[in-house]
């Protein structure tokens, strides 16, 4: 046994030169490697977890340097994982802070205009007309003299103006925002119905050419700035401020609040410029007396043209509104029909001459080339 243990003893001498603090030190570095490159190999696979732990790092080692709180470096992280979450913004920019509405039922057609163009929009159930598809009209001719005048006075403006303008209040399910997207620079659209908005909001975004240079609302303009009560039944193009008793026998009637500002004020802080204003088409279903007369100052100073649409049968017996309106309407040179026809302001009367009619006011000469503003207007027809 002696002789056996003599023969081990090298053997534990050589183990003991192994065992050396040289070995720990080469096998410590093996192993940090190993760690670190499987560390690495997990965030490539796992996402950022190598590169978030070295940001926060740095993130504190900065905030103690600059005597930051730790919880202020935890706000900061959760920001920063907010705007890594955030979706890309939409390359059609429709200018409204809501929530965007629900989209119509059905899919969308493409619907042509009188000078050709052709937009997409989502069908328009008209209850009126046996549940039939609306935008069958439009193709069919529906208010050309509105059209015509739209397009007549935005290529007007073009004239003396780079940059041209609509402003579209009561833009309804949107056959005119559409139509003057292919004559106007900007389009500021406006519609307080909700049932209305959810159609245009989509019809308009459906045409992103148009949608590009629209600034689409659902908002009321009126004769003072806070939220007011509309009635109708939603969707409809008839919805009012006027509460009719034989209107709450529709199908859908109902009551909603809706915010509302003055168009001077809507005007200044959109940074609006009036010179380029081609034309205010202001279709308000009676609310036009109240806004006109609140606009009157502003009116008189920039004279922008407007395609005003008359309902005084729903404030027939306002004599005092009546004869306010009509002071707003005189203080245009001139004054016509929506087919161009000049008014006689001898026998013009707001109450009995005009209780439903589209006006055209303007301060805009006569084309050359036209003998009346009836044929200018007609002209507007051809492609």
């Amino acid at each position: 046994m002696a002789l056996g243990a003599d023969r081990k003893l090298p053997q534990q001498a050589g183990w003991r030169k192994l065992l050396s603090p040289w070995l720990f030190v080469v096998a410590g570095a093996f192993l940090l490697g190993a760690y670190t490159c499987s560390s690495g190999a997990l965030t490539q696979k796992g996402g950022r977890k190598t590169d978030a732990a070295a940001l926060r790092r740095d993130k504190l080692a900065a905030a103690k340097k600059a005597k930051k709180p730790k919880r202020a470096v935890v706000e900061d992280e959760e920001e920063d994982v907010e705007e890594a979450a955030a979706p890309a913004a939409s390359a059609v920019i429709l200018a409204n802070q809501a929530p965007a509405p629900p989209k119509p039922d059905g899919a969308t057609r493409s619907v042509t205009f009188f000078d050709g163009n052709t937009v997409n929009v989502y069908p328009h159930v008209d209850q009126g007309s046996g549940n039939a598809d609306w935008w069958g009209a439009v193709t069919a001719g529906w208010e050309t003299d509105s059209l015509h005048a739209i397009k007549l006075f935005l290529q007007l403006k073009r004239k003396t103006q780079k940059h041209v303008v609509e402003v579209d209040f009561g833009c309804w399910v949107g056959p005119t925002v559409l139509f003057a997207g292919a004559y106007a620079d900007k389009i500021y659209a406006m519609e307080p119905d909700p049932g209305a908005y959810r159609e245009v909001y989509h019809n308009v975004k459906s045409n992103p050419a148009i949608a590009a240079k629209t600034q689409l609302q659902q908002l009321c303009i009126s004769d003072k700035e806070g939220a007011i009560t509309m009635y109708g039944s939603p969707g409809d193009s008839m919805s009012t401020l006027f509460s009719a008793e034989s209107d709450r026998k529709k199908s859908g009637y109902t009551n909603w609040q809706v915010e509302c500002t003055t168009l001077d004020k809507f005007s200044a802080k959109h940074d609006i410029k009036p010179a380029e204003i081609g034309i205010i088409k202001l279709d308000t279903e009676g609310a036009e007396g109240r806004i006109l007369v609140q606009l009157k100052p502003w009116l008189i100073k920039h004279k922008p043209t407007i395609l005003l649409s008359m309902h005084v049968f729903l404030y027939p017996e306002d004599a005092k509104l009546h004869e306010a309106v009509k002071e707003v309407l005189y203080s245009y040179k001139t004054l016509l029909l929506a087919n161009g026809d000049v008014i006689d302001r001898n026998a013009f009367s707001v109450a009995g001459w005009c209780r439903l009619c589209t006006l055209i006011l303007t301060e805009e000469e006569l084309p050359a080339g036209f003998a009346t503003w009836k044929e200018a207007l007609a002209a507007q027809g051809k492609k």
